[in-house]
Parts: C-alpha cells; structure tokens; sequence
C-alpha cells in the first residue's frame, strides 16, 4: 500500500516518518496538494513564478504560503489573489499569506530550494489584504497590533476581514482572550460574525453596552433573498463551527446561528432543559422572521434543540418546512451511552481529554492526551492535568484560566442532563436526517488495560447499536418517513473542509427542494 510517506527504521525497530516523495501536506487537518495550489496561482496574469509551502509558527499553527514572483508593473492586492482562487480552490486550499519575491531560491542544478524560503515573519507578508487603511485611535491601533500577533502578518488594515485573513476557531479564541486581558471586554466569539473587522471590533469595545443586550441569535450570514436557515448549537455552546457551512451555502442564503451561551463566559448560565432552550430561541427566531414556513436544523445537541424547536412552532400552527437534524441520534441512545459513560467511570477529567484530542485533530495539532495516563492520576487532578497539555500544546491562549475550563465542563454536563430528561414526542412533520457513514465514536479503546472490560463491551456494543441504526433511532418519533442523508466524513470531521462541502451541498438540495413544495 503506497501512501507517498516516507519512512526510515530506526536501531530499536520503531519507524520515524521522514517526509512526503511529493508534495502533499497536512494543515489544521486537511490534505493539500502543493502543486494544485501553485498550478492554480501560476493562472493569474499578475504570476511569473509561484511556490507553496506549509510553515508552523512558534504556536505550533499550521499556515499555507504562497511565494510569489510577480510580472513586472503588477501588484495585487492578497484579497485579490484569494478572490481568483477562491472559485476554483476550496477554501482550506487558500494561501494565508502570500509573500512577494525577487526571485525563488535555487539549488545549483536549478530547481527550488524549498528549504531557503524565508519565514513570513522575517520578510513580512508581501501582498496586502486589500487598500490598506491605518488604525485613527488607540484602540484599534491596539486591536491592529493584537491581529498582527495572531496572524503573524503586518500591516493589517483597521478593514481587512478576520475571516478572509485565514481565521479559524482557535484564533477567534485567542483574539477574544487577548481583548478581554486588554480591554475588560467579555465579548462572544459570535461577536466576530457581525464585527469582523478592527474597525468594527472596536466600535463594539468603545461601546458601554450592559450584559442584558447579549443575544442568542447570531447573524453568521445575515443577507440573502432566499429564506434564512436557523441552526442551533451543539454542546460546545458557540456557533463559529458553522463558518464553512455558512460559506458553502452561498450568499443568497441568510443564515443565522442559535448558541447558549459563550463556552467561556462564567456570566450566564445554561438553560435547565431542552424546552427552555427551544422556546428562548424560538422567542429571538421570530424577531427575524414572525411567521413560517421555518427552515432549521442543528447538529449533534443541536438537532435535538431545534428538534424541540419544531414541536413548538407546530403546537402554534407555524409552518416548518425544513427540520434538518445533522448527524443527532434520539435522546435516549445518547442517555444510554452517558449512563455507560458514568458506570464506567468517564469524568470531567477523561472528558476533557477527549475533548483536547478532538480540537487537535481538527485544528491539525500533533497531539494526542492519554486517557489510560489520565485514568492513572487521582481523580481531582485530572482536570488540571489535560488542562496543561492542551494550553502546551496552544490549543488555548494564556489567558483561558483553568477556571474557564471548569465553566466550559458545567455547562457540557448541564446539557447532558438537559438531554437525558428530554422525552420527545411523536413529530407530524417532515423530517431530514444528515449524517456520516463513518462510524467515530469516542475512543476509550485505550482503557482497556485499566478499566472494567465488561462495561467497556456494553459501551461499544451501545455505540454500534445506534451508529448501525440509518435514522439513528428517529423513527420512532416521526410520523412520516424519514428522508437521510449520508455525507462526506465522521462526526468529528463533517464540519471542516474538506468534507463540509458535501455537507453542504446536501442541505442546499434539501432546502432548494422543500421550497418548491
């Protein structure tokens, strides 16, 4: 089996992996092609000579740069060179900086010297965003500086977009950790969604806004003719998961996010039931659109929220045309596995782990916590323990305190009660399921040397019960047959690139569809 790895044996037997006989990278998970990018850029009539190249900085992000020899009289702008990718590129395939060049470095015989292409922070990021526009006042001279940490870039203008300059969700946390240490403003990451920019950013700081206006509703794509789509958390708490969704559905579809609350804001709490949440939402939903046909979904938690969402507006004699649940399995399947999970002996601590590994695997991190490891230590240190390995890993800024960790695991076991008390009824509506064909469930495989081997089995065999399952329990609950499916990806993976395109596509047709009807 060839993979395009390269591999050596080491004295002990062990293989140390070398590199890669072509060119294909790994960044924040995803496989690219560097030849794919250069052949794409090499189109642009600006491009003489072209370079792709993955670099890691001192916080252990994985960026893709672009080196650019340019023809001569041309200068364009890197929100220029992104657009022209961007329609024949997915998005994860997009350059974060593009670096403009002399000449590429060569070896003697004449080809590229890969390994003397020059760090983005000691040449600088060549190609500017778009018309740079300096800071006008201390505080978005402050932001300007922040950004520029983040991004590793400069200048950044007061306009340049969070999200066009390559921001992700790790980033959006750091940011709003370094706002919150440097102004005292506790502000959600959703903020970033309507404020995108320096300058809108600190509008909203200068503001003297009291905790009462925070709202539920997040406007990720407020604009569009066709009928918004409203889609709710999943346990996490925040919406920032929903970007590349959002994006992949184009700009003639508003689509707003429904979180509660921010996942590291000790300010409010979470709602006691799946009721609550459902009819809170649907309070601020209808702010927006007052009356139906209703498009909504969620994934994961979120299917089961927006699932509730349904029941409601039906029991007022609103229409919902879509009710898309997104890879969610039926309340009591995820009890079963919870009380398994507790039997067991999974506690905040294991939880977080797992967690940890999640976000390394999405964010492309080499990391992987050991549950067996953490399984070890007494009970009251394993928070703290998989706290210091994901904040030395920089899956978290400095100022994330273990104290926000802790905030973050309350709120995941108040919505875990809020799910094992939820007892739904039986839907009169139509129902779509979106979900994976790969089976991920949370691998506690590793356990098996210290923990009790005949609960371990009974977990498994509950996880496969439901995974093997095609509406993952829901006919129990649905009037009319259920329409599934299946996308690209596993339950973990199907919101990121590349597999989020799939998912896409596959909630595009079933609105487009439902909107006929």
């Amino acid at each position: 089996y060839r993979t395009g790895d390269i591999g050596r044996y080491r004295a002990d037997g062990a293989i140390e992996y070398v590199g890669r006989v072509d060119h294909q990278v790994k960044v924040r998970g995803n496989r690219i092609e560097l030849g794919e990018v250069e052949a794409t850029l090499e189109g642009h009539e600006a491009v003489r000579e072209v370079v792709a190249a993955m670099r890691t900085d001192k916080s252990d992000d994985q960026h893709l740069v672009a080196y650019l020899v340019l023809k001569q009289g041309y200068e364009p702008t890197a929100g220029e060179l992104r657009a022209y990718m961007k329609d024949k590129l997915p998005e994860y395939m997009l350059p974060q900086s593009f670096v403009m060049l002399d000449a590429l470095p060569l070896t003697p015989n004449g080809k590229v010297a890969r390994d003397r292409l020059p760090d983005v922070e000691s040449v600088g990021d060549g190609a500017r965003e778009s018309e740079y526009v300096a800071p006008t006042n201390p505080t978005e001279l402050q932001l300007a500086q922040i950004w520029e940490a983040l991004f590793k870039r400069r200048p950044i203008g007061i306009r340049d977009d969070f999200f066009d300059l390559g921001g992700h969700s790790i980033l959006a946390l750091r940011l709003m950790a370094r706002v919150r240490k440097r102004f005292g403003r506790e502000l959600p990451l959703a903020t970033l969604f309507a404020e995108p920019t320096i300058e809108k950013l600190a509008r909203v700081i200068g503001k003297q806004t009291d905790d009462s206006s925070w709202s539920p509703l997040v406007a990720i794509q407020p604009a569009g003719p066709r009928p918004p789509f409203f889609c709710v958390h999943p346990s996490g708490g925040n919406v920032l998961c929903y970007v590349g969704l959002s994006r992949h559905l184009g700009a003639e579809r508003p689509f707003y996010g429904l979180q509660d609350p921010p996942s590291f804001d000790g300010s409010r709490e979470t709602s006691d039931s799946i009721e609550a949440m459902a009819a809170r939402y649907l309070e601020v939903m209808r702010e927006v659109q007052p009356d139906g046909p209703y498009f909504l979904g969620g994934y994961s938690f979120g299917g089961v929220v927006a699932f509730e969402m349904a029941q409601q507006l039906r029991r007022r004699n609103l229409k919902v045309s879509l009710l898309a649940l997104i890879d969610t399995a039926i309340p009591q399947s995820t009890s079963r596995l919870y009380e398994l999970q507790d039997l067991l002996g999974v506690d905040d601590g294991l939880m977080l782990a797992i967690e940890i590994n999640e976000q390394a695997h999405q964010a492309g991190v080499e990391l992987r916590v050991s549950l067996a490891d953490i399984w070890r230590l007494p009970p009251h240190e394993r928070v703290s323990h998989a706290f210091e390995q994901g904040r030395a890993a920089h899956l978290w800024p400095p100022e994330i305190s273990l104290a926000d960790v802790q905030h973050y695991l309350r709120l995941h076991k108040a919505r875990r009660r809020a799910i094992q008390t939820y007892e739904p009824q039986l839907y009169g509506g139509r129902l779509t399921l979106l979900r994976t064909a790969e089976a991920t469930f949370d691998n506690l495989d590793e356990l098996e040397t210290v923990a009790d081997a005949e609960l371990l089995r009974r977990l498994r065999e509950e996880e496969t019960t439901t995974f093997r399952n095609p509406t993952l329990g829901w006919e129990k609950f649905s009037e009319e047959s259920i329409n599934v499916r299946f996308v690209a990806g596993d339950h973990h993976s199907m919101l990121s690139e590349p597999h989020v395109q799939v998912l896409a596509e596959s909630l595009r047709a079933s609105l487009e569809k439902t909107e006929k009807e």
